[in-house]
């Protein structure tokens, strides 16, 4: 494809780049990417691809703007609330990059359309803020084989991860099924930091960018996080998950459904730890017990910190974990099992529970 002197000198600097050049901008403007919610994750993520000259970019949102998404959803402005997400959207990567498409797909996902959407794109950026709809876009893309990044935040923290579908862990691989409603607090209940989608949406953009190119290491079998009070980023490595429900050895999700229409019913206490505690031979350990106190946090933060922290432990070494009852002192257990650690101890001291794993790789 010829560019004009002009688009030439728009991308001159990525053509510079020895790993992007000439080959790499016909790549970008070939290639289409798609973009649920164009929120905070999504407003960076569309300016970033609009910029760097990817060819067609598809938005799906069905919200308007509200002024209360102002703080954060930085592609709206003052003048478009009460207008469609889209159309806002859409607005605004013209005036970024009039040489590329752009599709507005102005509804709310759901089983009965987002496959017919996805299947047109080669990436997916999810930027949805609630699980029911990551859970969606986590199924749908591995049905249709659709490279995606999934990214969320809340309050001061913020995580992301690349999934290649059939190929790497999936969101399933991680967190096994939503939380049932109201368990876990949304942003406008407990707030955003508005900078912090800003910073994780064009992480998204990035891993994007590097998957059409073809270069660079993504973020593929590692969550990623980041704390904005500390300005730190960690790595937390992960594996496929052969119990997945979705692309495990023996999958029970074989179509893609609405969560909230089968979520996983809760278990009680008893039942969880009857089906993961295994039988471990404590002489062989190390029982110096270190302690992580995450009452108050919700799932799934909880799980990662307490990994996190378990990751600086040695070898052998037990980790006592305190929970909230409930979805806490299920989920954070079960995650532990789904990453090959041994949980060996749940313990109900009242108002929450006590969980002890110990570290064997």
């Amino acid at each position: 494809m010829r560019l004009s002197e002009q688009q030439m000198e728009r991308y001159s600097r990525n053509i510079i780049l020895e790993k992007v050049g000439d080959a790499g901008r016909e790549k970008l403007l070939s290639s289409k990417v798609l973009i649920v919610g164009a929120g905070g994750l999504g407003s960076p993520a569309a300016f970033y691809l609009a910029a760097a000259g990817v060819g067609a970019i598809g938005i799906v949102d069905g919200d308007k703007v509200d002024i209360t998404n102002l703080q954060r959803q930085i592609i709206h402005c003052t003048t478009d609330v009460g207008i469609d997400k889209v159309i806002s959207a859409e607005n605004k990567i013209k005036e970024i990059n009039p040489d590329i498409k752009i599709k507005a797909h102005d509804l709310r996902a759901r089983a009965n359309n987002i496959r017919e959407v996805i299947k047109e794109y080669d990436f997916v950026i999810d930027g949805t803020d609630n699980f029911t709809a990551k859970f969606l876009v986590n199924d749908a893309c591995y049905f249709e084989r659709i490279p995606y990044s999934h990214a969320g935040v809340l309050q001061f923290d913020g995580q992301l991860i690349t999934v290649l579908p059939g190929e790497t862990a999936c969101y399933r691989c991680i967190f096994n099924s939503p939380p049932p409603p109201n368990v876990v607090p949304s942003c406008s209940q407990v707030g955003v930091l508005g900078v912090l989608p800003g910073v994780i949406g064009s992480l998204q953009a990035t891993e994007a960018i590097k998957y059409l190119l073809g270069i660079g290491d993504l973020l593929t079998n590692t969550l990623l996080t980041y704390n904005a009070l500390t300005m730190e980023f960690r790595k937390v490595r992960l594996n496929h998950n052969p119990e997945c429900p979705l692309c495990g050895n023996n999958p029970r999700i074989t179509e893609l459904k609405d969560e909230e229409l089968f979520l996983y019913p809760v278990s009680n206490l008893k039942f969880i730890a009857e089906k993961i505690i295994r039988e471990i031979d404590l002489n062989k350990t190390n029982t110096k017990n270190h302690v992580i106190d995450l009452r108050g946090v919700a799932c799934p933060l909880n799980f990662v910190k307490a990994k996190l922290e378990l990751e600086k432990l040695g070898t052998g070494s037990i980790l006592e974990v305190l929970l909230d009852e409930g979805e806490p002192a299920r989920n954070v257990p079960e995650s532990f099992v789904q990453q090959g650690q041994d949980v060996i101890e749940i313990k109900d001291v009242g108002e929450y529970f006590s969980m002890k794993v110990r570290r064997n790789k």
